[in-house]
């Protein structure tokens, strides 16, 4: 389990239940939910007077997104080497069943050195396979807020944030002139 994710967990758990996390089930394939309740299971958990553990989720999950957002400067600081993408642009498929996209970066794009973001680089261009990247993530922060739906020139268009994430590795194929 990657520490940060552990910590966010750790933190998250006794703020709902008032009991420290001692073990945390397995994470991997599993919703949020499942997660929650086996881990109430493993850590004896008291639930509310009641003696349910559903009204506990919702809390917990708010509780988790705060502890999970509060790690994304933890993932840069984790960062010995390392590029911060702020924003993926122009992603088209190459190979849908094997979820390959190509694409470029855009608009904030950082060279992290040593846990800090040292300077700006120019835009990346990719292919990547989406699963081989997520099969090597090493943390994963929160917020899943829209930011940008509409329309230009008669094409549907959207923008999403998505959790910040740290990668084992993603492969950029060459970079812009801008």
């Amino acid at each position: 389990m990657v520490r940060v994710t552990r910590a966010a967990y750790a933190e998250a758990f006794p703020a709902v239940t008032g009991r420290p996390l001692i073990k945390l089930p397995q994470t991997a394939g599993r919703s949020e939910s499942e997660i929650f309740f086996d881990a109430l299971a493993l850590n004896a958990a008291d639930l509310n007077a009641g003696g349910e553990a559903e009204p506990l989720l919702e809390p917990f999950s708010a509780a988790l997104a705060a502890a999970l957002e509060a790690r994304r400067d933890d993932l840069i600081r984790e960062s010995t080497r390392a590029v911060l993408v702020t924003r993926f642009w122009y992603t088209r498929w190459v190979h849908q069943l094997r979820t390959i996209v190509t694409g470029m970066t855009r608009d904030g794009t950082f060279a992290i050195e040593d846990g800090e973001i040292a300077y700006p680089v120019k835009n990346f261009r990719f292919t990547q396979s989406y699963h081989e990247a997520l099969a090597g993530t090493l943390g994963i922060g929160s917020d899943l807020a829209l930011l940008v739906p509409g329309e230009q020139f008669g094409l549907q268009l959207s923008s999403y944030r998505v959790p910040a994430l740290r990668l084992a590795a993603f492969a950029f194929t060459g970079a812009t002139q801008y």
